[in-house]
């Protein structure tokens, strides 16, 4: 094979990052938005507060924003980009054996295919994963479009997928009901499982 030009990227010097609602392009790195997450969340629900009708609902996500941490409802790690073998591996070593609380966090993992969803249970995996508390699911794209893992009304998720566009994940605007979804990797969000939910970086924490 023959290419025009190489882009070489030294992997030890990218930082996790983060895609707000509503789109994988409104994108920051970790850091950056917990160093000003109410301006940034703010914004974020000035963008959902167009999509309603006037006098339906009101989407509020800085009320996430407790002691200074950025508390979240759900994680899902999910898909052809985040149900990998590596990720799904990963996010039960960085969970170690941390129990997660189901009342306050949820976190749902769905293989990304049928022999990966062996190869994991194989391995010991899966096993953890549902230990830890996990919600362990069929190998399916309905984290993507909204099929399934709905949040609640002006929920934030955070998801190890490919999109976080409006009108998914089970918001019916023209009914007032809207949720907020942002895009992290699998092993920062099994790090903020790890935290009971506050958002945390993979690099932010020790594990194996």
């Amino acid at each position: 094979a023959y290419y025009d030009r190489a882009i070489v990227i030294n992997l030890s010097k990218i930082e996790p990052m983060i895609a707000l609602p509503f789109h994988p392009s409104n994108a920051y790195t970790i850091k950056e938005f917990l160093s000003r997450p109410y301006e940034l969340l703010k914004e974020c629900e000035e963008a959902g507060n167009k999509l309603l009708p006037a006098g339906k609902g009101e989407f509020k996500l800085t009320d996430k924003i407790r002691d200074g941490k950025v508390y979240v409802e759900q994680g899902v790690i999910a898909g052809c980009a985040g149900g990998m073998y590596e990720n799904i591996a990963a996010a039960s070593e960085i969970l170690g054996d941390t129990a997660i609380n189901n009342n306050d966090f949820t976190l749902d993992v769905y293989p990304s295919s049928q022999p990966v969803y062996k190869g994991l249970v194989e391995g010991g995996y899966i096993s953890r994963l549902m230990e830890n508390g996990a919600i362990i699911k069929t190998a399916f794209c309905g984290p993507c479009f909204g099929a399934g893992d709905v949040p609640a009304n002006n929920g934030l998720s955070l998801r190890h997928t490919t999109r976080n566009f409006p009108n998914r994940e089970g918001s019916k605007p023209g009914e007032g009901q809207l949720a907020g979804v942002a895009l992290m990797d699998a092993r920062s969000i099994a790090a903020t499982a790890r935290n009971g939910g506050v958002i945390t970086a993979a690099t932010d924490i020790d594990y194996d």
